[in-house]
Formats: C-alpha cells, structure tokens, sequence
C-alpha cells in the first residue's frame, strides 16, 4: 500500500489537520519527512525511535509550524480512529479555552462524534482506491 496523506479542515473551530495511512508510526515520520521535527520532543532520536516503534497510531503537534496530524496504520480500527481523534478533540478544544466539564461534555461530544466521522471516512475511501488500484495492476 502506498502511504496516504489527507488535509481536514474544520471551519467552526478554525482548525486544520493532516491525517496520514501508513504502514506503521515509523514509517510515516520518515515517509513524509517529519521525524526530526517529531524527535524534538524527545531527549534523543534513538528515544523518538523507541516511541515511534511502540505506538500503534499517534497524535501529533509541532507548534513552530502550526502541525497538526494524526498517524494511523493502514489496518485502523474504529478504536484507534476514535483514540486519536479524542487527543485532536481535547487539542482544539483547549486552543479555544473550553475545558471538559459538565458543561462543555455536548460541545466535545459533537466534535468527537464530527472528526471521528471525517477520519473514518477518509479511511473507507483510502482503502476503496487501494482495493480499485489493485484491480487494475
């Protein structure tokens, strides 16, 4: 499968995001150029590796270029989808000031309910063009 790089944006919050398919974390960092970035987090590259190794999907920002991205294998489930999609809502959410409490629960749940929908989507459809483009090799 070739990796795959979507671009979402969410005009009510003013938010964008790259939600990426690949074949694991690893792969994507290096696929799409973005491992020194995301290593900056961390003490040292073999540490990033380690992390990056480990994780199964990943929620991931870089503030000195506004990043906002969603790593998630190729094989997600519903449950990854919907793990990472709760880190990207609580992100957008604390960028607008609005914590979680009893009366924000709705505001969160709509937006959770709206990105895990769009990532799925984009999920369905990547795999739809896989499935045709290996009809046609």
């Amino acid at each position: 499968m070739v990796p795959k790089k979507f671009n979402v944006s969410i005009d009510l919050y003013k938010a964008k995001f790259n939600v990426i398919f690949d074949q694991s974390v690893s792969s994507a960092l290096v696929n799409f150029g973005i491992f020194n970035e995301y290593a900056e987090g961390f003490s040292s590259n073999v540490e990033a590796e380690n992390y990056a190794d480990s994780a199964d999907a990943l929620f991931f920002t870089y503030h000195k270029k506004g990043w906002i991205i969603l790593i998630l294998p190729f094989d997600t489930t519903p449950n990854q989808i919907a793990h990472e999609c709760f880190h990207l809502t609580k992100f957008i959410m604390d960028k607008k000031g609005i914590i979680l409490c009893d009366e924000s629960e709705e505001a969160f749940a709509y937006l959770l309910d709206h990105l895990v929908k769009i990532v799925f989507e984009f999920h369905t459809k990547f795999k739809q063009n896989e499935k045709s483009s290996k009809k046609h090799v």
